[in-house]
């Protein structure tokens, strides 16, 4: 994969907006709020509070991007519950050897599920360190504890989301 500065994922953000390939993106956006407005925000994030950014991963106080060649995702951290690397080996038909490979998942309150793919460990670790720093509150690293938690609170979000669509129907009637 190439190395993508901020500017390079801004640039591929526009072009892509542009040719409509970020439908899958904007409709992941709608779930947070106004996509546009998610957007805007997130781009000028980008480009001015930018505190991290390698090989189309980015990381500003408020959004994690991902503008891998598989993905493009830009998460709104403020939604963000749980946060959990995995690593595994798997055969390299390039290397022709067993090569570790290393993912990120994050779990957000909306139910998504963001995987971060075959990422270099030192980018993993950096970006674990920053959101630790920044968002102390998450859940961290994977456990059974967690898993519940994690579960139980998406249901109970998921309650009070329908209770809300209930209450907004009956004031409608």
């Amino acid at each position: 994969m190439k190395d993508m500065t901020k500017d390079k994922i801004l640039l591929k953000t526009e072009q892509a907006l542009n040719r409509g390939t970020l439908s899958r993106l904007y409709r992941l956006l709608q779930r947070y709020g106004n996509a546009d407005t998610i957007l805007n925000d997130a781009l000028s994030e980008l480009e001015d509070h930018c505190i991290f950014s390698h090989e189309g991963l980015a990381l500003t106080p408020k959004y994690l991007f991902d503008f891998s060649e598989r993905e493009k995702a830009i998460i709104p951290l403020e939604s963000a519950l749980w946060v959990f690397r995995l690593q595994d080996m798997k055969y390299s038909f390039k290397e022709d050897r067993d090569v570790m490979h290393y993912s990120m998942r994050i779990y957000t309150i909306t139910g998504d599920t963001f995987i971060l793919k075959d990422q270099s460990k030192a980018d993993l670790d950096a970006i674990e360190d920053l959101l630790i720093e920044h968002y102390p509150n998450f859940f961290y690293g994977y456990s059974e504890e967690h898993d519940r938690m994690v579960h139980y609170l998406l249901a109970e979000n998921e309650k009070e989301l329908t209770q809300l669509k209930k209450d907004k129907k009956n004031k409608k009637a």
